[in-house]
């Protein structure tokens, strides 16, 4: 996925209590360098199902990208 120029990566993993956790990953160039981000999910934010876990970590980096990119 892509949000003004950068690009979004979510990974989720099982956690604790078979739960879902998003890993979140974005990057960008911006004159030629490299700027790369990423968020820490709370530990209380578990999912039940991988694809719940995807949108979180999807929306919360277009949040970021939005305030700060």
């Amino acid at each position: 996925m892509e949000r003004k120029g950068w690009q979004i990566e979510v990974n989720s993993y099982r956690s604790e209590g078979d739960k879902w956790r998003p890993n979140i990953r974005f990057w960008t160039r911006i004159a030629g360098s490299a700027r790369e981000e990423s968020l820490v999910v709370p530990a209380h934010r578990l999912f039940d199902t991988e694809r719940e876990s995807d949108e979180y970590g999807y929306q919360q980096a277009l949040d970021w990208i939005d305030m700060n990119g």
